[in-house]
């Protein structure tokens, strides 16, 4: 059961244009500044990055961004802590060319002050599209 007000899961929702934007632009430094200062991610098929340094290390290894865009289905928590779920769609450049891939994702938030931040991002992809 949830407890977290319709305006903590809209300002959850918010986070997804700079997430989204960040990686497009690949800003690391940006997306970082939305996440928890120990952040982890859990990539599919890949060791967890635990805190900033591994998950920039991460990130700048990732495939470009050509497009990417993601929608929560659910959000829901309790207090300081929340969870959403959703899915995606990706078009990265892999060894020059474009490969489309979708997929789904669980997010983990915590409320740091007045500010919702990512504190988990785990996902997996279906198979390329592309």
């Amino acid at each position: 059961m949830s407890n977290i007000s319709d305006q903590d899961v809209s300002a959850i929702k918010a986070l997804q244009a700079p997430w989204i934007q960040a990686c497009l632009d690949r800003d690391w430094d940006a997306l970082l500044g939305i996440c928890t200062d120990d952040i982890e991610l859990y990539p599919p098929d890949a060791p967890k990055a635990s805190g900033p340094d591994a998950s920039r290390a991460y990130l700048e290894a990732f495939p470009v961004m050509k497009a990417f865009t993601f929608e929560f289905s659910k959000i829901e928590g309790q207090n300081d802590f929340a969870a959403g779920r959703g899915s995606f769609s990706i078009t990265a450049e892999v060894d020059g060319s474009e490969v489309a891939m979708n997929g789904k994702f669980t997010d983990l938030f915590y409320k740091v002050g007045d500010d919702w931040r990512f504190a988990l991002v785990t996902w997996n992809t279906d198979n390329p599209t592309g």
